[in-house]
């Protein structure tokens, strides 16, 4: 009876530990500095807390509308062989027509065809504008089992002269460094940090950029 628990212990704490990040040495020469924030800037920033997150995958396929019946239309799409073992009747999926890409549509996997590498994809019952043979471009969502440190895309500051990514982590007004980051990859509003960032740290994701800049004078 407790091997259960054991299991899910393990798991827990393995996940935990994809979390801890550990630090990279800066780069020789680059010195630590703090800055100290005004009670104007402190009302116009925005801090968020960087969180341990499930990565989220996104891929995009070519499809077509097989058939429209009844304000249902049927889509099938080509995808990737490398990429079916990530998608699952049920699976929902977000289809804009190539000439429209305005309208956004809803729908759900309803069919896997391994041996052909195409899905069938169902839309919602309603109103569509969709025609057969029209082209479509699917958007499909998942979640990895790996977890990462995950931050605001716009907290992140690329400094093009450096090369190198950074992040002003705010423990308070007094106390606002800029450190080095590594971005495993950023998607829709999210940034994926691999190293430099622990959950649970504050970064400011607002006017980031006049604090950075301010102190990289």
């Amino acid at each position: 009876m407790k091997r259960p628990l054991i299991v899910v212990y393990l798991f827990t704490a393995m996940v935990l530990c994809a979390c801890r990040q550990r630090y990279r040495p800066t780069t020789s020469g680059e010195v630590k500095a703090t800055f100290v924030m005004s009670d104007t800037m402190l009302h116009r920033i925005t801090v968020d807390t960087a969180v341990c997150t499930p990565i989220v995958n996104v891929i995009q396929l070519r499809g077509q509308v097989a058939s429209v019946k009844k304000a249902q239309a049927i889509i099938m799409a080509k995808i990737p062989p490398a990429d079916l073992f990530h998608v699952n009747k049920g699976m929902t999926v977000t289809v804009f027509p190539v000439t429209t890409p305005q309208h956004i549509y809803e729908g759900h996997i309803t069919g896997i065809n391994a041996h052909t590498a195409q899905v069938s994809v169902h839309l919602q019952p309603g109103d569509t504008a969709l025609e057969a043979a029209m082209a479509t471009t699917l958007r499909l969502r998942w979640e990895d089992t790996n977890h990462m440190v995950a931050i605001p895309a716009q907290a992140v500051i690329y400094d093009k002269r450096k090369r190198k990514s950074f992040v002003m982590v705010f423990r308070d007004r007094y106390n606002i460094d800029k450190r080095q980051v590594w971005t495993f990859k950023s998607l829709d509003n999210t940034s994926y940090i691999s190293g430099g960032l622990d959950e649970g740290e504050k970064v400011v994701s607002t006017d980031q950029q006049l604090i950075y800049d301010a102190m990289d004078r």
